[in-house]
C-alpha cells in the first residue's frame, strides 16, 4: 500500500495558509469522520484559493462551530462553500489552521 497519502503533504498546513494571498478554502466534499486523540472529528477535502492542490483539513470544535454558524448544521450544504481561514496558537503553543468569522 502506498502510504504517501498519510503524510503531512496531504494536509492543509499553517505554512500554506500563511503564504496564501487569499486566505480562503473551498470545501470539496461532505466530509468524513476520523478518529484522533481528541475523539471523532470531521475531515474535509479542501482547496486553498490560488492552488490546484486538494488537501485534507480536520477542523477543531471551534472551527466546526464557526462553519455551522455560517452555513448551517448540515455539511451537505457546505460543499462548494468558501470559508476564511487563519492561524491560531493552541494551548500547547502550536500553530493550527482555523475557520474565521466572515468579515
Amino acid at each position: 500500500m502506498n502510504m504517501k497519502k498519510y503524510t503531512t503533504a496531504n494536509y492543509l498546513t499553517t505554512i500554506e495558509v500563511k503564504e496564501a494571498e487569499e486566505k480562503l478554502i473551498t470545501l470539496l466534499d461532505l466530509g468524513t469522520e476520523v478518529t484522533s486523540k481528541f475523539g471523532y472529528q470531521p475531515q474535509f477535502k479542501v482547496q486553498l484559493a490560488g492552488s490546484d492542490e486538494v488537501k485534507l483539513f480536520t477542523p477543531n470544535g471551534k472551527s466546526v462551530n464557526e462553519m455551522i454558524e455560517q452555513e448551517g448544521e448540515e455539511s451537505t450544504k457546505w460543499v462548494g462553500k468558501q470559508f476564511k481561514v487563519g492561524i491560531e496558537i493552541n494551548k500547547n503553543n502550536n500553530e493550527m489552521v482555523v475557520i474565521l468569522p466572515k468579515s
